[in-house]
């Protein structure tokens, strides 16, 4: 049974959801009505633990309680512009992003996705080669592939999963209408490590990798800190 504090947690996670795909909904539709029918380029959202000795702490506290959030939280947004694919972009980001204490993180795209109930089988989602829902929606006139913002995150226990699709489709202006009564979410909190990484697609196999490095990058920086810490006291203990 989850805690109340893992329980606040995924409730967190559901608000920074919820409202990323508010900014992002906001976003296109602005930059369409500059530019018609322009893509945001992706992002990546990791939700930091704020406290004391965070840099702009009292902000912090502020804008997680305007969200209605448990905690504190630091929340970082990162273009994901480095490389042509999302995803190598996400990875690296992940070498350049702070390794400290966080509880989400989150990838904003724009892309194309099948409704699984439309599949004969639900492993099938998973074989699509990068490209091939994009040539199947654009070149196929009876496709049930749709264009959508996808919001998907992982909390830092990668035991819970959020995902959320919202198709659209351009008016003649080329500005984005929504298809509310398609919004799709699904909040999982059963989930494993193992259980991400071999039933996933793309992006949630690098989402579990990036996590885990992360973890990994966290402990290290721990460790080292511990060193150092170790070699002034040995040093201390010496001059005396």
């Amino acid at each position: 049974m989850a805690t109340n504090n893992s329980e606040a947690i995924v409730q967190d996670g559901k608000l920074m959801a919820e409202d990323a795909l508010f900014r992002a909904k906001y976003a296109k539709t602005e930059m369409c009505k500059t530019e018609a029918m322009v893509d945001n380029p992706p992002l990546l959202l990791v939700a930091y633990n704020s406290t004391e000795d965070t840099p702009n702490h009292d902000v912090n506290v502020e804008c997680s309680a305007e969200l209605g959030l448990s905690q504190p939280y630091l929340i970082a947004l990162i273009p994901l512009i480095t490389d042509d694919d999302a995803l190598d972009s996400f990875h690296t980001a992940l070498m350049e992003i702070p390794k400290q204490k966080f509880e989400w993180m989150f990838m904003v795209v724009e892309g194309y996705f099948r409704q699984m109930e439309n599949l004969g089988d639900s492993h099938e989602a998973h074989d699509y080669e990068r490209g091939e829902m994009e040539e199947d929606y654009k070149n196929n006139p009876f496709s049930d592939v749709r264009e959508a913002i996808i919001i998907y995150g992982v909390n830092s226990d990668l035991n819970t999963e959020i995902s959320i699709h919202v198709p659209y489709r351009y008016d003649d202006a080329g500005v984005p209408v929504w298809d509310e009564d398609d919004e799709k979410w699904q909040v999982r909190t059963d989930v494993t490590a193992e259980m991400l990484a071999t039933e996933g697609g793309r992006m949630t196999a690098k989402m579990v990798e990036g996590i885990a490095f992360m973890q990994l990058a966290i402990k290290a920086s721990a460790i080292h800190d511990l060193m150092v810490r170790g070699g002034e006291l040995r040093k201390k203990k010496g001059d005396k």
